[in-house]
């Protein structure tokens, strides 16, 4: 980086780091300065933005439109307040606490992280308080302390796999897994987990289960059962699905029009033969 992005974010050229560097280098890229000045005002961080971002597209939460719309305080409108004393003033009502309760918890253990991604201790001559909290689906509270400790929270959470893997689907399917049935998502994210997070076997498994038909509600295929059906074979070069009894023939429902393949096994199609792609490259380096 240059000189005067060094000095902006008070990066050490020497061996030794600064505060700032061990805490924002330990929390990666959700606390890069990128991410962190995208979800702010020009002026002051927003605890509002960063908690939404968490709840929607980190732990795949859903949330509601806001009942009515609302100008943020102006920070000169109250100089002795931090940005978490304006956000908790303008969001205590009991019909906003519904779901900032919530979304801010989350976005007050990113306020050591000013508008700018710059890590910081004080606001306004006062010390800052990055305590928050989440429940998990499961109805677990969890209480975190700051950037470092919400990033080991998000890394190890359950419904931070879910909204991975959910989003991987939906971004190479066009579909969400809730198509192939209810328990298609839980599967594919305990497989996830247990495949020790491996990308490259999850797009395997959604390629698998996008092959096969549309599943209604109560028939979710597992992935169990695809094991039946195919044998994989993995190396260091490629990656190849073979069927155990010869090719696997697709059906569609009887109509009065003539049938055509499912645009399913075509997604499953160009997923294999990206990841056998990926596969080759990283084996010829």
């Amino acid at each position: 980086i240059s000189d005067r992005t060094r000095g902006f974010y008070a990066v050490e050229k020497a061996s030794g780091e600064s505060e700032s560097v061990r805490v924002t280098a330990s929390t990666g890229l959700l606390t890069h300065p990128y991410l962190m000045s995208g979800l702010a005002y020009r002026n002051s961080s927003s605890p509002i933005h960063r908690g939404i971002f968490l709840m929607r597209h980190i732990l795949g939460r859903v949330l509601r439109p806001p009942n009515a719309a609302f100008v943020p305080l102006d920070p000169d409108l109250h100089p002795d307040l931090t940005t978490r004393d304006r956000v908790h003033l303008q969001t205590s009502p009991e019909g906003c606490q519904i779901c900032h309760g919530k979304i801010n918890s989350l976005g007050f253990a990113l306020e050591n992280l000013d508008a700018a991604g710059r890590y910081r201790e004080t606001e306004r001559g006062q010390p800052i308080d990055a305590t928050g909290m989440y429940t998990t689906r499961s109805g677990e509270e969890v209480r975190f302390d700051g950037p470092n400790e919400l990033a080991q929270f998000v890394v190890n959470s359950d419904d931070a796999h879910r909204a991975f893997v959910s989003r991987a689907f939906v971004h190479f399917v066009k579909q969400p897994p809730g198509a192939w049935g209810p328990k298609t998502l839980e599967q594919l994210t305990r497989q996830f987990q247990a495949n020790d997070f491996s990308i490259r076997q999850l797009l395997l498994e959604v390629a698998i289960i996008a092959s096969q038909p549309l599943q209604p509600a109560d028939a979710a295929p597992s992935i169990a059962q695809t094991e039946e059906l195919k044998s994989v074979e993995m190396s260091e070069n490629e990656i190849s699905v073979l069927p155990k009894s010869g090719p696997r023939e697709y059906s569609a429902p009887k109509q009065n029009h003539v049938a055509t393949i499912p645009v399913s096994v075509v997604v499953a199609g160009m997923l294999l033969l990206l990841i056998a792609v990926l596969g080759l490259v990283m084996w010829l380096k």
